[in-house]
């Protein structure tokens, strides 16, 4: 009778754990339709970023009556880089990021958006590696699944963002709406980690929403300023005649 009631008691430990598991993966299933959902959105968004920011420049030179902007070559250092940064939806984080990394301020223009790249992966990988190491220090069993989750996707978005990078790196021109998705795909993933996150409590997942935020803005950045080069071409005095410089 013992093992009988052992027995049964297991089973129904079994069947918690595949409930469990069933409802993981039907978030999981929830999610993704939700990631190719908005990776498209996302490319869209910056995408006005960058137009909202030439538009304003254009418009401010025509009620200057400036019809010939300045031909002063920009080629390098801080002033290339806060030109750069103005193509961005946090101009702030990206001079902030760039202005820190001594191979920016030599870099011309593609060389900064594989810079941005690689400083978003970079966050990624600081974000992922946290992860891992707070999913055993969750309060709850919901908690940890959540980090564990989170984990997973950003395992994902690493994969992804290594890959655009690489195609900065071997750059087609006509390869750069592909770059564009693949960032935005990585964004997407990433977001999906702080989605979960967000639906619960603890100060595990609160630690590692702080660090999503802040790797958040180096990714949907590093996307901006593929859209810019994509838009303004690799010359970074047309990115001056054309982005707002204040």
């Amino acid at each position: 009778m013992p093992g009988s009631m052992s027995a049964r008691a297991y089973g129904k430990i079994d069947a918690d754990h595949q409930a469990q598991l069933q409802a993981r993966k039907q978030a999981r299933k929830r999610l993704i339709i939700i990631i190719a959902c908005s990776v498209l959105l996302i490319a869209a968004v910056v995408a006005v970023t960058v137009t909202v920011v030439v538009s304003k420049k254009n418009s401010n030179n025509n009620n200057n009556g400036d019809s010939t902007p300045s031909t002063t070559q920009l080629s390098s250092g801080l002033s290339a880089i806060q030109t750069a940064c103005n193509a961005t939806a946090y101009p702030d984080a990206c001079l902030a990021s760039l202005s820190n990394n001594s191979q920016a301020l030599s870099a011309n223009p593609l060389q900064l958006v594989i810079i941005a790249g690689e400083l978003a992966l970079q966050g990624l990988q600081e974000a992922y590696n946290l992860s891992l190491s707070l999913a055993s220090r969750a309060s709850s069993p919901l908690e940890q699944a959540a980090i564990e989750d989170c984990s997973e996707l950003l395992d994902v978005s690493i994969d992804e963002l290594n890959e655009a990078i690489q195609g900065l790196e071997s750059l087609n021109l006509k390869s750069l709406k592909n770059v564009e998705i693949v960032i935005s795909t990585a964004s997407s993933l990433q977001a999906g980690c702080t989605e979960g996150l967000s639906e619960v409590n603890g100060t595990a997942a609160s630690q590692l929403t702080q660090k999503q935020v802040e790797v958040n803005k180096l990714i949907i950045n590093a996307l901006g300023l593929v859209q810019a080069l994509a838009s303004l071409g690799s010359n970074l005095t047309s990115w001056k005649k054309s982005l707002p410089t204040d």
